[in-house]
């Protein structure tokens, strides 16, 4: 796996690519691409390549070197892309520089100049995030390009007066000084996250009506991705048979039965191949 990745992060288009299917993915959502969840979180680095700069991990209430990963979602948590920063710029700086001019280039069914102008209560889109991002002034500068859900904004009266001074990295101790990562196969891979995450979330849906708690649903999948499978090719008829072994219940193997149905009505093409993909469940 590491040797295909090393292979495919030479072509240096991983960037590329997630922005394609980003904007394909917005398009094909309609309305609701329109509406965003941006979500950070620390991605915590254990190796010995570099020394990144230390900060807090909520999760581990300590502060520890790591890589800060922003994720921009739809409204039902769908990935649309990630930036990922080794500084500690924090959200409002990743808003400003890297999000917001991308979704201005990428949102699809933007209002145009001309609507905007008249009526003041329409956006172009509008973005939800945690109080991290709270600032007056960015707001005023994006005046009605984003709206703001504010979380717990009640607690937050204050805001701090004196901030801790920034120094460049070459005036840290030579002991301390770091190199970004390598980020062209983090891209693939989390570009190939956000599609497997996308094509879960679709077979959630088909499962769904099935089961009496909707909680259920994703355990099911992971049942159904864990359970071996066998291929057997059909080259005279050009199709590729993928044999589900039995899960744990007939219950299950039901739903498992009906989900494999409505994969096949999709007349799937196994890629590099002319043979079509059939589910089928060998207990059925």
């Amino acid at each position: 796996m590491r040797g295909k990745l090393s292979i495919l992060a030479k072509q240096n288009n991983a960037q590329q690519w997630n922005s394609e299917l980003s904007r394909e993915w917005m398009a094909s959502a309609g309305v609701i691409s329109g509406l965003l969840y941006v979500d950070g979180r620390v991605r915590v680095y254990h190796g010995k390549k570099t020394k990144l700069p230390k900060r807090f991990v909520t999760r581990e209430k300590l502060c520890l070197r790591g890589m800060s990963d922003y994720w921009v979602n739809d409204a039902i948590g769908q990935p649309y892309f990630v930036v990922s920063s080794a500084h500690n710029k924090g959200l409002l700086s990743v808003l400003k520089t890297d999000i917001i001019p991308k979704l201005l280039k990428e949102v699809s069914n933007q209002p145009t100049e001309s609507e905007l102008a008249q009526d003041l209560q329409l956006s172009r889109f509008s973005v939800i995030f945690d109080r991290e991002g709270y600032s007056p002034e960015f707001f005023k500068q994006l005046q009605e390009e984003i709206e703001l859900y504010r979380n717990e904004i009640a607690g937050l009266k204050i805001q701090r007066k004196q901030m801790e001074k920034n120094i460049a990295i070459g005036e840290l101790p030579e002991c301390e000084q770091y190199s970004s990562l390598m980020n062209e196969k983090k891209h693939i891979v989390d570009t190939i996250k956000m599609i497997d995450y996308r094509a879960e979330t679709a077979m959630a849906s088909m499962i769904e009506p099935k089961l009496s708690q909707r909680k259920t649903t994703r355990v099911l999948l992971r049942q159904i991705f864990s359970t071996e499978v066998d291929l057997e090719p059909d080259t005279e008829n050009n199709i590729l048979n993928v044999l589900l072994h039995s899960l744990s219940n007939e219950k299950s193997n039901k739903i498992a039965l009906n989900l494999c149905k409505q994969l096949n009505e999709t007349e799937t093409i196994f890629p590099g191949t002319k043979m079509r993909l059939v589910y089928k469940l060998v207990s059925l």
